[in-house]
């Protein structure tokens, strides 16, 4: 750069020519600027090594104890992977991040949650199911129990027993502490006897070795203890006496409705045999006939045994063989028709062929008659000998 020699002039020339030196200065300066705008040189502060030296190693800063403890302390580099980068560098930022990390949170509760809910929608699956309506008629049964041996057989109930126990044991613990010694455990055993003559004379026989203080202290734990035991034998034969009239009860009702059944009995065996001894729609064997007393007395124990059977006084196998007979009687009575019907078919082609041919009478007459026919019809004769009642 060409030195400006500013020679001595008067002041205002001096201040002239001052301006126009540092006008030159910077035009030099902006010229070389624009010069050498295309390679800017960066410079180092460190001295050039040659090629093939080795920089010399450089030694770790010594850092204070402070410095360290900052260091161990720093704060994790925020995680802006997911921060818009339109609000990187602003206070939104935060905000996000602590929107997210909520998001995150509740993600993973959300997570947790489902997972526990099909676990316990599992256990549920694997659970027997419960039947509401069954649970209260057990309900409703249990309570009707407890009501019933309340009220008849309250001896047998563990909370009555519970009660009552616990009174006269408690009695029995105090006459022994009262008493004390031998005596004591003597007495224990004595009040719990029934009320006889030899309870008492062992009573006062024990009572005559002791001081009036605890004879009288014994008078008043044995009165508490038989009015504990009083009070439960009591209530125990109000039970029972509640329970033997509900027997009474229920064996009136019983005969009553067994009554009941015996008249229904009899008026259905009634209506049977009046349906048997029918003309018309019932049966012959059981109906009577007009003049014939053995026919007839055979026809009652015919109606004798049916009333039997009927009420049941025959055992298991008598009642068993009557009732095959009974169930074989409609086909044994079809297969007598028919024989009937094939009999009287049979009888009448017979009468027939008579006719037709001619025949040699030995005798005129009825003498004749009788030898062509002596019997009389073929089914007047089956009549006689297999109708029941006739010889």
């Amino acid at each position: 750069m060409p030195e400006t020699i500013i020679t001595d002039v008067d002041p205002d020339t001096n201040k002239t020519a001052g301006l126009v030196s540092m006008k030159e200065k910077l035009d030099s300066l902006m010229g070389e600027v624009r010069a050498n705008q295309g390679a800017p040189k960066q410079t180092s502060t460190q001295p050039e090594l040659p090629p093939d030296a080795t920089p010399a190693p450089t030694k770790p800063a010594v850092q204070s104890p402070n410095q360290q403890i900052a260091e161990a302390t720093k704060p994790e580099a925020k995680q802006d992977d997911d921060v818009p980068a339109s609000i990187k560098s602003t206070k939104a930022a935060d905000d996000f991040r602590v929107i997210k990390k909520s998001r995150d949170e509740f993600k993973t509760k959300a997570e947790q949650l489902e997972a526990r809910a099909k676990e316990l929608e599992t256990k549920l699956a694997a659970t027997p199911k419960i039947d509401l309506g069954e649970l209260e008629t057990l309900r409703k049964q249990k309570a009707e129990a407890e009501e019933f041996v309340k009220k008849f057989a309250i001896e047998h109930d563990p909370r009555f027993q519970e009660q009552y126990n616990t009174r006269i044991e408690a009695g029995i613990n105090r006459i022994k502490s009262v008493v004390g010694g031998a005596e004591g455990e003597k007495l224990a055993l004595l009040v719990k006897l029934p009320d006889s003559q030899y309870r008492t004379e062992q009573i006062e026989a024990v009572l005559q070795e002791l001081s009036p203080f605890k004879q009288t202290r014994f008078s008043v734990a044995v009165d508490d203890l038989e009015k504990a035991m009083a009070e439960k034998e009591s209530i125990v034969k109000q039970a029972r006496e509640n329970f033997s009239q509900l027997e009474r009860q229920n064996l009136e009702q019983l005969n009553a409705r067994k009554e009941v059944e015996q008249k229904q009995c009899a008026q259905i065996l009634d209506e049977v045999v009046e349906g048997l001894r029918d003309p018309k729609h019932g049966l012959p064997i059981f109906q009577t006939k007009d003049g014939d007393s053995e026919w007839n007395s055979k026809v009652n124990e015919r109606l004798e045994t049916l009333k039997a059977l009927h009420n049941g006084e025959y055992n298991e196998r008598d009642k068993a063989r009557w009732n095959a007979w009974a169930v074989a009687a409609p086909s044994l009575l079809e297969t007598c028709k028919s024989q009937a019907a094939e009999i009287e078919r049979l009888t009448t082609q017979l009468k027939e062929q008579q006719v037709a041919q001619p025949t040699i009478e030995a005798q005129a007459g009825k003498q004749g008659q009788a030898q062509q026919n002596p019997e009389g019809s073929f089914m007047r004769r089956y009549n006689d000998l297999y109708t029941p009642g006739k010889t």
